[in-house]
C-alpha cells in the first residue's frame, strides 16, 4: 500500500508538471519535480524493500524444508507426556519442557531430534540433572543421547524468544501460500498463523512453540507422516488478569493457571486474551464461548432460549454423534474467537484445519467469513413461515436460527461457495482422536476417516454451481491418471483431491459391504477405535 502510495502522489506530481502551459511562477518547477522525484524515489524503495523480504522469506522456507526433509526418513523417539511450563515475556516468551520419551523402534538410537521454532532459543538441555551436548540445525535440536531398544528417558529443555511464523505451513506450495486464504467479500484481510503479544497470544502446534519429537510437516512426502499421541501438562504463568485458553482441565493457583489433560492427544494449543465468557454444563460436557470484550453481538438472538438451550444442545449433540457413529470423545466443547487474519490451510494428508484443535473451535471475530447474519436469517424465517404457517413463534425462530448456524458451521463438508469446510469437527471425532500409521499405504488414515465422514455429512446443495464441478474434474482427472499420481500431485487443486479421496474412499466402502453386512462393519469400526482411542494404530 505504501508503494502504490508514494508512486501515484509522484506520478500526480510529475503530471502537474508536464503539463505544458505557461508557469505563474517559474522558480516553482523545480520544486514540483524535486517533490515528485522523492516520492517516486520512496515508492521505488519501499518496493524494493518489499520484494527484498519477500524474496528473504523464500529462502527461510527453502532452509526450513530442507531441514525437514533432511531428517524426514530418520528413526526417533516418541514423547509419552509433556509437562510444560510457559511464561509469557510481551512479544516473547520462555518455555520450560519436561520430556519422556521412548524408542519405540526395534533398533537403537544414537541421538534424539526435537523440533522447535527456529526463533526460539535453546539455552539448556538436561537428563536427570546432566546436561546433555545437542546442536541446532534451524527447527532441528539434534541431542547426542544414545537409546537402546524400548529404553526411555526424561529429557529438561528450556528455551526462549519470540516466533517466527515462516514455519507455518512448509508443505503448501507457494501459489496457494501467497494466495490470501482470509477473503471477505472485496476486502482482502491479511494473513497471520501465530500471536505472541502483549494484548493477545495464540499458538497452535503448527508453528512449534513447544518442542515436539514428530515433524507437523513432512514437505517431500506430505502423507508420509506420523502422529504423537502424548500426556500433556501445561502451566502459564501470568498476572495480566487476562483468560487463558488451552486443552484440559484448568486450575487457578496463585497466578498460575494448570491445565490437565485426561487423555493423550497429538497436539495443543496456547491462547491469552481478553475475553468474555459464556459457559453451560450440559449432561458431562462444559460448552463455552470465548469472545472478545465489547463482541457479543449474538446473545440478544437467542433470548428465548434462555429455558431450552440445554435441550438444544443435548438434540443437535446427540445428531452429531448418530450421524457420525461416534460418541463426542472430550469434556468440553469451546468456541473461541480470534482475529479476523487469522488464516489456515486446507492440505488434504491432515483432513483438518488449525481452527479445529482438541476441545477448541477458533471462528474468527464477530463472525466475519460465518454465515452469522442472525438478524436476517430471523426475517428470513419469519417470512417463510408467514406463508405458510402463520405466526412464528420466537423460540422456534431461536432454535432454527441456532440449528441452521452450527450445521453450517459444523457439520458441512465445503461451504456455499463450493470451498471446503475449514470448520467441519469431523476431526474431533476422527483426526484428533486416532491415528492409523501404515508405511505401504500411508493415505490409509485419512481414507479411513473420510469414508466414516461421508455418511455422516452428506452431499450440500448448491443453488449456483459451475457448468463442471469438483466431483465432475475428479473423475475427468482419473481417465489420464491413477489416485496414486494424484497424492503426489502438488498443483491439484485441494477440493479436487478431496473429490478424488471421496471416490475412492466410497469405492472402498461398497468392497467391504460386499463382504460383510454395513451395521456390523460401523459396529467393527466403531469397537475398533473406541478400543484404539487416542492412540497411533500400527
Amino acid at each position: 500500500r505504501i508503494v502504490f502510495l508514494l508512486l501515484g502522489i509522484g506520478f500526480i506530481t510529475f503530471t502537474i508538471a508536464l503539463v505544458k502551459r505557461l508557469p505563474h511562477k517559474p522558480w516553482k518547477i523545480p520544486i514540483v519535480y524535486s517533490l515528485g522525484s522523492i516520492f517516486l524515489l520512496g515508492g521505488f524503495t519501499a518496493g524494493l524493500l518489499y520484494v527484498m523480504d519477500y524474496h528473504h522469506l523464500l529462502r527461510q522456507r527453502e532452509d526450513y524444508i530442507a531441514i525437514y526433509n533432511q531428517y524426514a526418513g530418520e528413526s526417533n523417539v516418541s514423547i509419552l507426556t509433556h509437562e510444560l511450563n510457559i511464561t509469557p515475556l510481551g512479544k516473547k516468551m520462555a518455555g520450560e519442557s519436561i520430556l519422556k520419551a521412548v524408542n519405540k523402534q526395534d533398533h537403537a538410537l544414537d541421538k534424539i531430534i526435537l523440533y522447535l521454532n527456529p526463533a526460539l532459543q535453546v539455552s539448556s538441555v538436561k537428563s536427570a540433572g546432566t546436561p546433555l551436548p545437542f546442536t541446532r540445525e534451524k527447527q532441528a535440536v539434534l541431542i547426542s543421547k544414545s537409546l537402546a531398544a524400548g529404553e526411555e528417558v526424561v529429557i529438561t529443555v528450556n528455551y526462549d524468544g519470540t516466533i517466527d511464523e515462516a514455519i507455518c505451513y512448509t508443505d503448501v506450495p507457494e501459489k496457494e501460500l501467497f494466495n490470501n486464504p482470509v477473503n471477505e467479500g472485496f476486502y482482502k484481510l491479511g494473513t497471520r498463523y501465530a500471536w505472541l503479544e502483549p494484548d493477545f497470544t495464540l499458538l497452535t502446534p503448527e508453528c512449534l512453540w513447544y518442542p515436539v519429537a514428530t515433524a507437523p510437516a513432512n514437505p517431500a512426502a506430505p502423507y508420509k507422516l506420523k502422529k504423537n499421541f502424548t500426556d500433556f501438562t501445561l502451566t502459564v504463568n501470568r498476572s495480566d488478569g487476562k483468560t487463558v485458553l488451552s486443552q484440559g482441565i484448568g486450575n487457578t493457583k496463585d497466578n498460575k493457571i494448570t491445565f490437565t489433560n485426561t487423555t493423550p492427544l497429538p497436539g495443543i494449543s496456547l491462547t491469552i486474551a481478553d475475553y468474555d465468557r459464556k459457559s453451560m454444563r450440559v449432561d458431562s460436557i462444559d460448552y463455552e464461548i470465548l469472545y472478545f470484550k465489547g463482541h457479543d453481538y449474538f446473545s440478544k438472538f437467542f433470548t428465548a432460549l434462555s429455558d431450552t438451550l440445554p435441550h438444544v444442545i443435548r438434540d443437535y449433540k446427540n445428531d452429531l454423534e448418530i450421524a457420525r457413529k461416534r460418541d463426542y470423545p472430550f469434556n468440553k466443547f469451546v468456541l473461541a474467537e480470534t482475529p479476523v487474519q487469522f488464516a489456515t490451510h486446507i492440505r488434504n494428508w491432515k483432513g483438518y484445519t488449525e481452527y479445529v484443535m482438541p476441545e477448541i473451535l477458533f471462528i474468527p471475530e464477530r463472525g466475519a467469513t460465518l454465515p452469522s447474519d442472525f438478524r436476517a436469517e430471523k426475517k428470513r424465517s419469519q417470512n417463510w413461515r408467514r406463508d405458510g404457517q402463520g405466526t412464528p413463534d420466537e423460540t422456534e425462530l431461536a432454535i432454527e436460527s441456532f440449528r441452521n448456524f452450527f450445521e453450517s458451521l459444523l457439520s458441512r463438508e465445503t461451504s456455499w461457495s463450493g470451498e471446503i469446510n475449514k470448520f467441519n469437527i469431523a476431526a474431533l471425532f476422527f483426526g484428533h482422536t486416532s491415528f492409523i500409521e501404515s508405511e505401504d499405504y500411508p493415505i490409509m488414515d485419512i481414507a479411513i476417516n473420510t469414508m466414516q465422514n461421508l455418511s455422516a455429512s452428506g452431499n450440500n446443495f448448491r443453488f449456483w454451481q459451475a457448468i463442471i464441478n469438483d466431483q465432475q474434474r475428479a473423475n475427468l482427472y482419473l481417465e489420464d491418471h491413477s489416485f496414486e499420481q494424484a497424492i503426489s500431485d502438488s498443483e491439484l487443486k485441494p477440493e479436487i483431491f478431496y473429490e478424488l479421496l471421496k471416490l475412492k474412499s466410497t469405492a472402498l466402502r461398497n468392497y467391504i459391504h460386499t463382504q460383510m453386512p454395513p451395521e456390523e462393519f460401523d459396529e467393527f469400526l466403531k469397537g475398533f477405535f473406541e478400543e484404539n482411542k487416542f492412540t497411533d494404530i500400527s
